[in-house]
């Protein structure tokens, strides 16, 4: 059975997440505002961008607890005669489940990718309400999101990529030579430096745009915090990075530091 502290984890971040973007879509189909044809409330990308990404944010926590049901320690070590008598199963049987479990991890690295993408082009599409208006404003969007696009391509890739064959990303240790691919420390790597990248531009990107806006200093600083709050999940992508290369990039130690993330995301 999965660690009832992991199973706890992952599905309080995925219902929290799941709630706040399921009161956001409500919000705007039931709170619909007709006053002016650009108002807020109407129904737009942005809000298809979010809806869609409880989706993946499901499928990820499926993928993540069925893989630490079949195999809670997430060990790529065959069975031994000795488990195979504690947990009453067949050796074969338990290696079965054990490189299923792996197998798992592939779309549930996908699904998370794409859970946060469609994040980031929500946001985008949010702002770009906003910043078309300007003359550069067109065009500093167009290029985000062909960027943002891209780095979900090259993240997918690696996904992939990362172990040729791709059966080494759930082949056991049947001969003790063990496989450093599976550890997927590139695609953890570039998904960092690509959250790293777009999450400062984006914070960077509806700056600019305070200057021109009638409000006084005090409301122009209070957007600017408001803005800059995207920061935080800057410092978590950073910190994070060493707390599981610390732990041997395990997958208990992804799950159980990306989850927390989740809540703050969903606040996007």
């Amino acid at each position: 059975m999965a660690s009832s502290s992991d199973a706890a984890l992952t599905l309080t971040s995925t219902a929290i997440c799941v709630a706040l973007i399921v009161a956001r879509c409500f919000y705007r189909l039931i709170f619909r505002c007709h006053i002016h044809t650009t108002c807020h409330r109407r129904w737009r990308i942005d809000d298809f961008y979010m809806t869609i990404a409880v989706l993946p944010l499901i499928g990820r926590a499926v993928c993540i607890l069925l893989s630490f049901t079949l195999n809670p320690d997430h060990t790529y070590d065959p069975a031994t005669e000795a488990e195979a008598q504690t947990w009453g199963q067949s050796v074969e049987s338990i290696d079965g489940d054990r490189e299923l479990s792996h197998k798992l991890l592939i779309p549930a690295r996908i699904f998370y990718a794409m859970f946060l993408w469609c994040l980031k082009l929500g946001l985008l599409a949010f702002y770009s309400r906003f910043i078309d208006v300007f003359r550069w404003g067109k065009l500093v969007t167009d290029a985000l999101w062909w960027f943002i696009i891209a780095t979900f391509i090259a993240v997918f890739i690696t996904i992939l990529a990362e172990c040729r064959p791709l059966s080494l990303l759930w082949a056991l240790n049947y001969d003790d030579t063990k496989v450093a691919c599976n550890r997927a420390v590139g695609n953890l790597i570039l998904m960092a430096v690509c959250n790293i990248i777009i999450n400062i531009a984006l914070i960077i990107l509806p700056f600019p745009m305070l200057r021109h806006l009638r409000l006084d200093i005090k409301e122009k600083v209070q957007l600017g915090f408001l803005f800059s709050v995207g920061a935080v999940l800057v410092a978590i992508t950073i910190l994070r990075i060493p707390l599981i290369l610390n732990e041997s990039v395990s997958q208990r130690s992804r799950s159980m530091v990306i989850s927390p993330p989740f809540s703050v995301l969903g606040l996007c």
